[in-house]
């Protein structure tokens, strides 16, 4: 049977990408995800993958675009790649920032987007704002959307784990390169999601936040505790449910603070609820939760999704979770979904499916493999 490379690479003038570089400066938790999709079709994983390599150094004309001042917040949340082939040779990046912040960046890395890459991939599109933003309409052409993220181990030699662990904006030193090495020990493989699923229930809902104090969290961490309180509250749902903080938090927040979970210990605990509650990230943002939760199987009672809709809004029993928006309607939602364990079960089978099918990190790599080998 002919493979998808072979295909990309007999259709005239659509030369196949041979070789995809890695610039190393980005934040490991933020990038893994992407990395191990790239991992995944690489001639280490794939007969007729691409060559999968680590720089350490960013090339100087696109590191000058990269410091620009003003997009200090992007550098590490923007991965930077060179994909080479016979009679190609351009840059690419992903981008997981929301939409919504660094001032009038709009949350591009605009000096990347207008002059150093030739595709710019973002899990977060604001697509209502893509359309009307002058800024971005320019450039609308090397936009495309990508499945979103979460922290997954990235597999591979221990050679790539010490080039990745000597990465960064800046010099690592001693120190962090220690902390990226604890980082990319402390990721789990997606194979361990797939082994979570199915275990016997331990709770109904498991909803244990991280508080965040930052003023554009503000309106996040107040929707997450009514849903907490609203939860505490229900006779009828068995729920932990708490912010999780280190010190003590301001009222009301602190009535509900909780100590943090271990992250081996939080999915566990994640994968043992009948239910998941997913709630959007500040600006409106595609949260970690969104993956993490479909890669474990669980029915999902959620508010809208408003970012990347073009790419996810057709995927199976979508509008039929991510369909609440106050705290009131998602705990309504979660008590009668619990009276129904037939739907709770097809709504598992389908998630599952829906995960294997569109958002692992291999679909992800065919997506990017797909638009690179474009004619342009």
């Amino acid at each position: 049977m002919e493979t998808r490379f072979q295909r990309f690479s007999r259709i005239p003038n659509v030369p196949a990408i041979e070789r995809i570089t890695y610039f190393n400066c980005s934040n490991l938790e933020y990038a893994s995800f992407y990395l191990a999709a790239m991992q995944a079709g690489s001639a280490d994983h794939q007969p007729d993958g691409y060559q999968f390599r680590i720089a350490s150094r960013v090339p100087a004309a696109l590191r000058s675009l990269l410091l620009a001042p003003g997009f200090e917040e992007l550098r590490e949340t923007v991965f930077l790649f060179r994909a080479q082939g016979q009679g190609v040779d351009f840059f690419f990046c992903i981008d997981m920032r929301d939409s919504g912040r660094c001032g009038n960046s709009k949350g591009y890395h605009l000096p990347l987007l207008a002059g150093g890459v030739r595709y710019y991939f973002k899990a977060n599109i604001d697509e209502q704002m893509l359309a009307e933003e002058p800024l971005l309409q320019a450039h609308r052409d090397r936009i495309v959307a990508i499945e979103p993220p979460f922290p997954v181990r990235i597999e591979g030699s221990l050679l790539s784990w010490l080039r990745i662990a000597a990465g960064g904006t800046a010099p690592a030193g001693p120190r962090g390169f220690r902390r990226r090495i604890r980082t990319l020990r402390a990721l789990h493989p997606i194979d361990q999601f797939r082994q979570l699923r199915g275990q016997p229930p331990s709770s109904d809902v498991f909803f244990v936040m991280t508080h965040y104090s930052q003023a554009h969290h503000a309106a996040v961490a107040q929707t997450r505790y009514e849903i907490i309180r609203e939860l505490r509250q229900h006779k009828g749902i068995q729920a932990v449910a708490g912010l999780a903080a280190s010190r003590p938090l301001p009222e009301p927040f602190e009535s509900v603070r909780v100590p943090f979970y271990p992250l081996p210990e939080y999915l566990r605990r994640l994968a043992g609820s009948r239910i998941g509650i997913y709630v959007r990230g500040p600006h409106d943002a595609l949260a970690f939760k969104f993956g993490e939760m479909l890669a474990l199987g669980l029915p999902i009672v959620g508010q809208k999704i408003l970012h990347n809709r073009s790419l996810l809004a057709g995927l199976p029993r979508f509008d039929e979770q991510f369909a609440f928006e106050t705290p009131a309607e998602i705990v309504a939602q979660v008590a009668t979904l619990l009276q129904d364990p037939t739907r709770l079960a097809a709504l598992r089978g389908s998630n599952t499916a829906v995960f294997e099918r569109h958002l692992t990190p291999a679909a992800a790599m065919q997506r990017i493999v797909a638009t690179l080998n474009q004619p342009r």
